[in-house]
């Protein structure tokens, strides 16, 4: 979840180059150290036809079914163009958690990937029996065995060391209106952390520091200037290896020792002509939607952080005792994603 957060954040934060007027200032109210404790994403798409958007996200219907060394029955789907990846998870928990399980087809092959925190192990079939029914946005795979991988070097396998695939998985999917904006399904709504480890802290020299722990578990950090312009606070970062400037503007609140900051942006901006469709095509193959048929992509976000650590264990067992709470607490307001 960590990764995931540390990625959004940093991601998400100077994604959008945005303009400054000349009334700043320093807002005390703003100065002092903040602790991450959500992030909302929502992106919203307007298409020229009417057609479905499949929920890349979600749990799919039906399954992949595993039989053998293993007894699984795998609920989600990903894929892109003819590539195909079938999960235990969340497509975004394989990159966040230790425990899972991959099925991938590409190219006539089907393999396995069991990965745990001490080991990843290997069942290949290099002639895999499987079709993807684009009308029903449904992958099938007619029964299939595995074998076990001894050695990665060579592709050696332990015929004796099996998993028998089969099963149908479809999508589920969304409505899409022409010319009416609808949000895609996407990872990052309602992402939590309680443990404070991400930090940001707004000095009244005006400068900031965001703190958090990166993908080898060390700290890390980025750093620049900050202000407030016109009751937006707009926050500036160099590229250390571009020496490229971002500054990024966001809405915010303060209430009950939360700040929350908001941004409403276009997905591909900063993108024109030939690279503005070519962001575009990607969203589309991502989601199933029909090639050249996207309009407008808009992204919102918003991010929560607690004034205090304490304040976030108040946050964690009122959610815990009243889960209905959990949306007015964080205060998510209309800026997700």
């Amino acid at each position: 979840m960590k990764k995931v957060i540390t990625s959004t954040l940093i991601f998400l934060f100077f994604l959008i180059g945005c303009q400054s007027s000349t009334k700043s200032k320093i807002n005390n109210d703003l100065v002092g150290e903040w602790y991450f404790v959500s992030v909302d994403i929502d992106i919203i798409v307007s298409t020229n036809s009417d057609q479905v958007a499949n929920m890349i996200y979600s749990e799919c219907n039906g399954g992949i079914d595993l039989q053998g060394d293993l007894t699984k029955s795998l609920k989600y789907l990903f894929s892109y163009g003819d590539n195909f990846i079938v999960t235990d998870k969340n497509y975004n928990a394989i990159f966040t958690e230790d425990d899972y399980i991959m099925l991938s087809c590409f190219d006539g092959m089907i393999r396995i990937l069991i990965a745990s925190a001490d080991d990843e192990v290997y069942y290949i079939n290099d002639f895999g029996d499987y079709s993807y029914d684009q009308t029903i946005n449904s992958l099938i795979i007619n029964s299939t065995n595995l074998y076990k991988v001894i050695n990665m070097d060579t592709d050696e396998v332990d015929s004796n060391s099996v998993i028998s695939v089969q099963g149908a998985i479809q999508y589920q999917t969304i409505d899409i209106m022409a010319n009416m904006p609808m949000n895609l399904d996407v990872s990052y709504g309602g992402m939590e952390s309680f443990d404070g480890d991400t930090e940001f802290s707004l000095k009244s020299n005006g400068k900031w520091e965001m703190t958090y722990s990166g993908f080898d578990g060390e700290t890390e950090s980025d750093k620049g200037t900050w202000k407030e312009v016109d009751g937006k606070l707009i926050l500036k970062e160099i590229d250390t290896e571009t020496g490229e400037t971002y500054n990024t503007q966001f809405e915010y609140e303060i209430e009950d020792g939360l700040l929350s900051l908001f941004i409403e942006e276009e997905y591909c901006s900063g993108e024109v002509n030939q690279e503005l469709e070519d962001c575009y095509e990607v969203v589309e193959m991502t989601y199933g939607l029909d090639v050249g048929s996207i309009n407008s992509l808009l992204m919102k976000g918003s991010y929560v952080f607690s004034s205090s650590k304490s304040n976030l264990n108040m946050l964690y067992n009122l959610k815990n005792k009243f889960p209905i709470l959990d949306k007015s607490i964080v205060r998510f307001k209309g800026l997700k994603i």
